[in-house]
């Protein structure tokens, strides 16, 4: 039976694939979860094309020199904490947070409770006085220890509903290079091409959080990795897709004809553009 962290990873990349395939506007007649490899299988007509999907991470480190990646689960840590305490305030629903914390450190996983206990003790000490426009808070006295020693500000607000609390660091560029591209990729190109099917593609995901974040890379900067596009060149894959999900935006490598942009970068106003051809 598959743990918890892999069902929750199952879903995910269920949910990548289908916004991809939306964002594409490609309709598929079904998509069936793989034997693992590959993840999944698409059925279009007479296609049957396999699908890896792949969450890109940048192993680089952030403010402080902390490791994105384990910070940004610790942070998961103390959220869903923090849900799990908040129902017993329900005056709570009324306001939201967010947290700025210091060099990107958060408390180690024996202050979580008494971490989270302090916030909501804080929000329910100035709820009388928030509004929708909401408040700044640096100093937070004596009787918040933790607060001051991790927070760098805390900005609460009015919200008339149910809002999770977040943090400052959930959408930020880390950048792209060739060797954390090779990381995500290479290790796909060790499994085998699956039999009895049409298209056997790769759909590297960049995410929401700060460590999946890859900035708005160029094609002809994907051009130029030339040792990634050898290694392609050689694998078993079809296509390789980079999905860039907050900006849904596609980029698509094809054998030889290297990469290009085939779902451009939509911004506010900006109507919907896709590449002529693709």
């Amino acid at each position: 039976m598959a743990t918890r962290k892999a069902r929750d990873q199952i879903k995910r990349e269920y949910f990548y694939l289908e916004k991809f395939l939306a964002v594409l506007q490609t309709k598929v007649e079904s998509i069936e979860r793989g034997a693992n490899p590959p993840d999944f299988i698409l059925k279009q007509g007479e296609r049957c094309i396999a699908v890896e999907v792949t969450e890109f991470h940048s192993a680089t480190n952030g403010a402080g020199g902390h490791p994105r990646r384990p910070v940004e689960e610790e942070w998961l840590k103390i959220q869903q904490l923090f849900r799990q305490e908040r129902k017993q305030y329900p005056d709570l629903d009324s306001i939201a947070g967010l947290l700025f914390f210091k060099q990107f450190n958060l408390p180690p996983s024996g202050k979580h409770k008494q971490f989270v206990q302090e916030l909501l003790d804080f929000g329910r000490s100035v709820i009388g006085n928030l509004t929708k426009d909401g408040s700044d808070f640096k100093d937070f006295g004596a009787s918040f220890p933790l607060l001051n020693e991790y927070l760098k500000r805390l900005n609460l607000y009015k919200t008339g509903c149910y809002i999770t609390w977040e943090w400052n660091h959930s959408a930020s560029s880390v950048g792209l290079n060739e060797s954390e591209l090779q990381k995500t990729i290479f290790k796909k190109l060790e499994i085998p091409r699956p039999t009895n099917i049409t298209e056997n593609w790769v759909l590297v995901v960049s995410g929401h959080w700060l460590s999946q974040s890859m900035g708005l890379p160029f094609v002809e900067e994907l051009r130029e990795y030339q040792t990634l596009n050898k290694a392609l060149n050689q694998g078993p894959y079809d296509k390789v897709f980079i999905f860039q999900y907050m900006f849904d935006r596609v980029l698509l490598w094809e054998p030889y004809c290297t990469w290009t942009e085939v779902r451009k970068t939509r911004f506010a106003g900006e109507r919907d553009r896709t590449d002529e051809g693709k």
